[in-house]
């Protein structure tokens, strides 16, 4: 994750509502030392990953735990066996 340092006029509310647009948006969360903003923090637990894709994984995972899976050895064959 990157951190971001934004120098601005706190007075602005050009500046103001562009920062709560992107706030809303969820695009970042922040902490603003003054300037009359809100704290507020991202969830440790919130996932920037998309929740169906997080199901698809964990349910690839389980399958693999099953056996569900088919391992090829040669693979130079691969387009052949795909086909």
């Amino acid at each position: 994750m990157a951190t971001i340092t934004l120098t601005y006029d706190g007075r602005s509310s050009v500046a103001r509502k562009a920062i709560e647009n992107l706030m809303s948006l969820g695009v970042f969360s922040m902490e603003i030392n003054g300037g009359g903003f809100k704290k507020k923090k991202k969830d440790e637990d919130e996932s920037p990953y998309d929740p169906e894709f997080v199901k698809m994984i964990k349910e690839s995972e389980a399958q693999i735990e099953r056996g569900e899976f088919v391992v090829i050895d040669d693979v130079s064959h691969l387009w052949d066996i795909i086909k």
